[in-house]
């Protein structure tokens, strides 16, 4: 009987300690992405992905601390995010592509650039935003 109590005890620790390791972790980050250069959508993205990433761990970690096997459940996740990421690949090089010109900023106001067949000035209000 005590053993019953002590496992639920356990759980019931790593239910709050680990709630609260997932919100101080999630701020952290929100706090570096509020600095850094990578504001708006790109950085609303960043932080849900974190968030999202942070609790699918969580939740797998207390489901194996109620004797459920996960083992089936990480394979499914996996092969989800495969999909997933081979479904979105054009997305996600666009949007690394995005962040790599809104950090390293490479074209001041007024250079003269060619994307796509197209040549014109470079505008400041791209990069103001």
């Amino acid at each position: 009987m005590t053993s019953n109590w002590n496992r639920i005890l356990t759980f019931l620790i790593v239910l709050i300690v680990g709630y609260i390791v997932v919100k101080v972790i999630g701020r952290i980050f929100a706090r570096a992405m509020d600095r850094s250069k990578l504001k708006g959508a790109t950085g609303n993205f960043l932080k849900s992905l974190v968030k999202v990433a942070l609790l699918a761990l969580y939740v797998i970690i207390l489901l194996s601390m109620l004797g459920v096997d996960t083992t089936s459940l990480v394979a499914i996740f996996s092969v989800l995010t495969l999909a997933i990421s081979l479904a979105v690949q054009g997305v996600v090089s666009n949007l690394a592509s995005g962040i790599t010109l809104v950090v390293t900023k490479p074209f001041e106001e007024g250079d003269f650039v060619e994307i796509g067949g197209t040549r014109d000035d470079a505008a400041g209000e791209a990069f103001d935003k």
